[in-house]
């Protein structure tokens, strides 16, 4: 049986913290990937880090049926400073 969690001990929560992001982070990837075998032709999953590169565009044009159309913008690259920019909104 598990031992009761020591809450004023900062290492326990700690550990305990890291193995709760751990399984929300195993288990997010694992509902993704569900998702995107059943739902292949109709759902694309990108990484937000690729979204500026110019290979991950043509993937997103090519997969919803639009001519290519890339941006020189690189957003959420170190700062999300950027993400007043209004240029680029749908």
């Amino acid at each position: 049986m598990p031992q009761p969690l020591d809450f004023a001990d900062p290492a326990a929560v700690r550990d305990l913290q890291l193995k709760l992001i751990g399984r929300y982070v195993d288990e997010y990837y694992a509902a993704l990937s569900s998702l995107e075998d059943r739902f292949r032709e109709s759902l694309l999953i990108v990484r937000t880090e690729n979204l500026s590169d110019s290979r991950c565009q043509k993937e997103i044009a090519d997969f919803i049926g639009i001519d290519e159309v890339t941006s020189g913008a690189v957003y959420n690259r170190d700062t999300t400073e950027d993400g007043m920019d209004q240029t680029l909104r749908f």
